[in-house]
Parts: C-alpha cells; sequence; structure tokens
C-alpha cells in the first residue's frame, strides 16, 4: 500500500475542533513530504461527518439516510472513517431520533495485482513503500488517529489480496437483500450484517494481527458478524469462484467513476464525498444539502 498527496485538502473547524482523516490511496509512489502527510485529511469525510451532526434550523422531520461506502479491507483511514460515521450517527439520532440510516459497502482494491494466496508481512510493506522512517511517521500517526476512534492499531501480521473479503462482504449484502424481497424489509440484524462483519474484518486486520486472506479466519469473522451458517457453507464459497467477477467488476467500476482513494462516502445519491470534492462544493453548501 503506497500513499500519495493530492493538493486538493483543507482543514473545517467546528467548535474549534480539528478531526484529520487522510484518505488512501493505491500509489506505489513512496511519501516524501511527511509534513504534508501528518497535516492532511479527506475533506469528503469531514463535511459528511458535520453535515450529519447538523439538524435543520427547522421543525425537523424524519429523514433516511443512504450511505454507500467504497472502502478497502486493508485501508487504515476506511476504519477510522467507519467509526467516525458512526459516533456522527449517534450523535445525529440524540438529536433526531426518527431519522435512520442504512449503511451499504461497494469494494476498493488498493493492490488488486496482488497475487492470491500469497502474503507479505504488513509492516515489511510499509517500509518499502515509505522507507523505514516514513513508515514510522504513518504507524505514529494512525495510532493518535485510532486512539480517537476507540481503534488500537497494530501494524505487525500478514497481508495480501483482499478480493476474498470483498466476496464475503458481498455475500452479506445479498443476504440482506434476500430476506428483504422475502419478507418486505431486512431485520435489523440482517440490515446491519454488512457493516458488522466490515467491522469484524477491520478489527482482525488492524488490531489481531489475523490475516484476512485466510478462508479460516474469514469464515470466524462472518460468523461472529452473524451470518447465518445453516444453508451456507461459507468455507465451500470462498473456495469457489462465485462473486469473483461481480465484485472485480465493481472495483474497477469505482476507479471508472473517478474513485482514485478510498475511504469514499456517497450520501442519499447526493453528496459524493472524498478528496476529489474541496473546490466543487461550497462549504456552507455541502453542510445544508442534507439538512
Amino acid at each position: 500500500m503506497g500513499w500519495q498527496l493530492t493538493k486538493d485538502h483543507m482543514y473545517i473547524k467546528k467548535i474549534h475542533h480539528f478531526i484529520p482523516v487522510l484518505p488512501c490511496f493505491p500509489s506505489a509512489e513512496a511519501e516524501h513530504d511527511l509534513a504534508t502527510l501528518v497535516n492532511m485529511s479527506n475533506i469528503g469525510l469531514l463535511l459528511m461527518y458535520f453535515k450529519i451532526l447538523i439538524p435543520s434550523a427547522s421543525s425537523h422531520k424524519m429523514t433516511h439516510f443512504e450511505i454507500s461506502i467504497v472502502s478497502d479491507t486493508v485501508c487504515p483511514w476506511c476504519y477510522i472513517g467507519l467509526r467516525n460515521l458512526q459516533a456522527a450517527i449517534a450523535q445525529r439520532t440524540a438529536k433526531s431520533p426518527t431519522d435512520t440510516f442504512s449503511l451499504t459497502w461497494d469494494p476498493f482494491q488498493l493492490n488488486p495485482q496482488a497475487p492470491r494466496g500469497q502474503t507479505v508481512d504488513k509492516r515489511a510493506s510499509y517500509e518499502k513503500k515509505l522507507g523505514v522512517d516514513g513508515a514510522r511517521t504513518v504507524f505514529e500517526r494512525l495510532t493518535s488517529a485510532g486512539e480517537t476512534a476507540g481503534i488500537q492499531f497494530s501494524f505487525d501480521g500478514r497481508t495480501g489480496n483482499t478480493l476474498d473479503s470483498h466476496r464475503l462482504l458481498e455475500l452479506a449484502r445479498k443476504i440482506s437483500d434476500v430476506s428483504e424481497a422475502t419478507s418486505g424489509q431486512a431485520t435489523h440484524s440482517q440490515a446491519d450484517l454488512q457493516t458488522r462483519l466490515a467491522e469484524e474484518l477491520f478489527a482482525d486486520y488492524f488490531e489481531r494481527e489475523r490475516d484476512i486472506t485466510d478462508h479460516e479466519v474469514l469464515k470466524k469473522a462472518a460468523l461472529r458478524a452473524g451470518l447465518d451458517e445453516r444453508g451456507i457453507d461459507i468455507l465451500a464459497f470462498l473456495a469457489s469462484d462465485d462473486l469473483v467477477d461481480l465484485v472485480q467488476r465493481e472495483a474497477s467500476a469505482q476507479r471508472e467513476e473517478g474513485i482514485n482513494g478510498v475511504p469514499h462516502f456517497t450520501i442519499n445519491d447526493d453528496i459524493l464525498a472524498s478528496v476529489r470534492e474541496v473546490g466543487e462544493k461550497t462549504t456552507s453548501s455541502a453542510l445544508s444539502s442534507l439538512t
């Protein structure tokens, strides 16, 4: 995984508090301007964070937020972004308890060329891309941001191709979709299945030092997330080619649509939250668009 800077970055200040977030990019270039790296933020995530927090000035009516998240399961800023999003939703819900939220996860691979079935040392892969000093700076940055978000990052373990983890997330989505089509609505547990699985995968990879290319690790994550094994042989699914083409097409489509870094959020089919949005929408219009 590499890091690439963009000129389109800034901070938004609310009540004298800055929330910095940096997106992951699939660039193979080592990061040289580490000072800028430390001070950079994902403007889209910050806009999304504050939009959800700010209720309408007029009498509030129930609003349903459909949030689509493009991410990779080995992107640390996607994990931090999820935690910030959950905190924002909790605060919004406290102010506007009739509001509802649904989250869906779409695949993106930072390193789709990584050979399936092969892994490399995670820490060594960072150091190869960034150099020892550069990796240390990134680790310090992530550790600090993680602690704020309630994440205890560990940078040891193995890393590899994330295709199978995305296939499992897609399976969770299909289970929720089938439930909704059958009963007219997905239960709360089924609707959250994809997000719970994403959380388990992030925690396995970033906190538990587990290899999320390993099918046994993926199976256990799915079961903890609540994927009912009855009628679904998870290991047989992972050993097959089911959903491989679909996930690869979807991941490729993200790039064709101009998504080159993650996390990337779409809210109610309107706000595309990413570093590319800087300058395309003013802060005031972005903040008011969902309230």
